[in-house]
């Protein structure tokens, strides 16, 4: 059997991380998220992958090839513009016409690998004409929402991204599907997934493969800190990995995962769940607790506190910082005494996405920092904003607004001078 991956998009909502990378080569502790969905696949034996793409698609096939060092077999599709998942399904028909079945996932979820087979095994087991994996979520809203007869399970309509209030069910449609391949046909009569989908519907033979567990969906920036989480319990589930090129004076409490060429001097405090790549170097009596996720040669200095954030390859963030629930890109350079801050005491944290103001649902949430941008010293940030790629701000600047890339912020200063 064969997977159809959904790699296409560009991942507006993800900005500023996605203006550099397409959304699935984002790196979540060491691999691109469509790494980690190739080793969930593998997991229940699916080898044989199509995967669409579109957006900055080089970088994508640039690192994944033919798939020989993953232990897969993929085949590009390429959309040439990006104008919706029915066209991309589309592109892959001659590729999959002719199989029986096929699972159709997108390229920006995590989840555990019971959820796949599980929405595998109900379509075999009911000889269906699809399946859906299906989960729990407290909005609705921003997915599309099933409404099951719950005797059997079976699917009896499916409704995109309803109008909150009015949703007829709490069950969103995640991001794996089982589908023959006269989903294509369907599709090209409507041009549209969710009637495609009615349409089996109506036929009585489609089923609900519900899960009760975690299920990710990385849309917004914060969303790749829960998907760190949920790596990171993962990958440490059995405990702590060293390198035994790691040199590591301070001291470890918790569970890590630290690669080789790390240096930890003195003072410094690991407190897991981290992770921290190749060739990191974190300075005296700096504290990093849990659920950061530090990637490849970056320099934390001394006195430096981080916690539950993600700071990618090639970044420096000088003495006496503090960076809380935060995504820090690559190649950022973050000034001494740079104070990321993470909390509105009793009030909601809100981000701009795509110009609309929407509530984050989070209670910490710092800054999301896009690639190549420097923070010169003592500069403040206030919960919940975005800064651009290659932005320069000068010292002591507060952040209290979004920064659009390739901007220079800086604080105009008045001395004045008088007799004593």
């Amino acid at each position: 059997m064969k997977a159809l991956i959904l790699a296409a998009g560009e991942g507006s909502r993800l900005r500023p991380l996605s203006e550099n990378r397409p959304k699935p080569m984002f790196n979540i502790c060491g691999k691109p998220i469509l790494e980690h969905i190739l080793e969930l696949l593998k997991k229940v034996g699916i080898i044989e992958l199509v995967i669409v793409v579109g957006y900055q698609k080089d970088s994508i096939i640039d690192y994944f090839g033919s798939g020989f060092d993953f232990e897969v077999d993929i085949k590009y599709i390429v959309q040439e513009k990006q104008i919706g998942i029915e066209d991309a399904i589309l592109a892959s028909e001659n590729e999959l016409k002719d199989e029986e079945c096929f699972l159709l996932a997108h390229a920006d979820f995590f989840v555990d690998v019971d959820m796949v087979q599980r929405t595998i095994d109900t379509f075999h087991e009911f000889n269906a004409d699809s399946t859906i994996a299906l989960t729990l979520a407290p909005d609705v809203s921003r997915y599309g929402v099933a409404v099951l007869d719950v005797s059997d399970g079976r699917i009896e309509q499916i409704i995109e991204k309803p109008i909150p209030g009015s949703e007829l069910s709490k069950y969103a449609v995640s991001s794996v599907y089982m589908f023959r391949p006269e989903i294509f046909n369907h599709l090209k009569e409507t041009q549209q997934l969710d009637g495609a989908v009615n349409r089996l519907c109506k036929r009585g033979n489609v089923y609900a493969a519900i899960w009760e567990g975690q299920w990710i969906d990385v849309e917004y920036p914060w969303d790749t800190l829960t998907a760190c989480q949920f790596v990171m319990d993962r990958l440490m589930k059995e405990g702590s990995y060293i390198s035994k090129d790691a040199e590591i004076e301070g001291r470890i409490e918790g569970p890590v995962w630290i690669s080789a060429g790390v240096k930890v001097r003195s003072g410094a405090v690991i407190k897991g769940p981290v992770y921290i790549g190749e060739n990191t170097f974190i300075g005296d009596n700096s504290l990093i607790r849990d659920y950061t996720a530090i990637e490849n040669d970056v320099v934390i200095g001394f006195g430096v506190e981080i916690k539950n954030s993600i700071i990618l390859n090639n970044s420096f963030v000088n003495r006496l910082s503090f960076i809380g629930d935060s995504v820090i890109s690559n190649k950022v350079y973050i000034g001494a005494g740079t104070q990321i801050i993470n909390w509105n005491k009793d009030e909601p944290i809100y981000a701009l996405i795509n110009g609309e103001k929407m509530d984050t649902g989070r209670t910490k949430l710092g800054a999301i920092i896009g690639d190549h941008t420097t923070l010169e010293v003592n500069c403040s940030i206030m919960p919940g904003r975005k800064i651009g790629n290659q932005v320069w701000v000068g010292p002591g600047v507060v952040i209290d607004k979004d920064i659009s890339p390739n901007k220079r912020v800086f604080v105009s200063q008045a001395i004045q001078e008088t007799d004593r």
